[in-house]
């Protein structure tokens, strides 16, 4: 592992190093080097989030294209403010309260992450065309089909998540299927850099994302067990420069 401790027989291990550093991790198969890896190992500190610091979000619950809308984040302790508006699929604003429009009519989720909690909290809002009327009484309207919430962000991580998936699921001997997958989301998201998109899984560990989809694919996936894909997080899909992958080993 790079700290003079070393770990036999297992094709799929977890390890917790005690120190900061850098460490140059071997894999070695019948007494032979296969590869080598050098590691970054970063300290986490979690913080704990009292209840009564969670935000909530202020905001109307319909409006219309091109109105000027008003949300604002109702809490204790926030030092800042991310919101996402859910029409453009990147964060849209940094202060305690801001002013958005929506260009398309639809049902959005705004989320709103501050520094007091871990994910972020949501709130919905119908957008009408001009000319239409706003509801006086919503709750007392039961619509036919109740349109889902529009999340640009949301349709981005489950397609990436998707194709990760089929990645681990993918025979070690079938290199095609493998570049395929693998080639979509680069191509698709990654705007080809990706060597400089860094892969967090499980919170933990990193690798840059060529290097984490070929352990994934022949490491980490193989006759022994295979990969779960349990969630994909990204910062922006617009140009993403992290992924943060919660996955989990699971025995054929």
């Amino acid at each position: 592992m790079g700290n003079g401790d070393s770990i036999v027989g297992h094709p799929n291990i977890s390890y917790t190093y005690r120190q900061t550093g850098k460490y140059l991790v071997t894999l070695q198969v019948d007494g032979k080097i296969i590869t080598e890896k050098t590691i970054d190992v970063v300290k986490i500190t979690k913080d704990t989030v009292a209840v009564d610091s969670i935000p909530k979000i202020v905001g109307p619950t319909q409006g219309f294209v091109g109105e000027k809308l008003v949300f604002s984040a109702d809490g204790d302790r926030m030092t800042s403010w991310l919101w996402e508006f859910g029409e453009s699929g990147t964060i849209d604003a940094f202060e305690r309260q801001v002013v958005y429009k929506y260009d398309e009519p639809g049902k959005y989720l705004v989320k709103l992450k501050t520094n007091t909690t871990l994910y972020p909290v949501s709130h919905v809002i119908t957008i009408l065309a001009k000319g239409e009327d706003i509801l006086e009484t919503p709750e007392e309207v039961t619509p036919e089909e109740p349109a889902e919430p529009i999340d640009t962000l949301a349709l981005v991580q489950n397609d990436i998540k998707k194709h990760l998936q089929a990645i681990a699921n993918t025979s070690t001997r079938d290199r095609e299927t493998f570049y395929s997958h693998r080639n979509y989301i680069i191509n698709k998201y990654l705007r080809g850099n990706a060597n400089q998109v860094i892969v967090h899984v499980n919170g933990e560990r990193y690798s840059v994302f060529p290097d984490y989809c070929q352990g994934l694919h022949f490491l980490e996936s193989n006759r022994y067990g295979r990969v779960t894909i349990d969630d994909v997080k990204v910062d922006d899909f617009h140009h993403i420069i992290k992924i943060e992958v919660t996955q989990r080993n699971t025995r054929k």
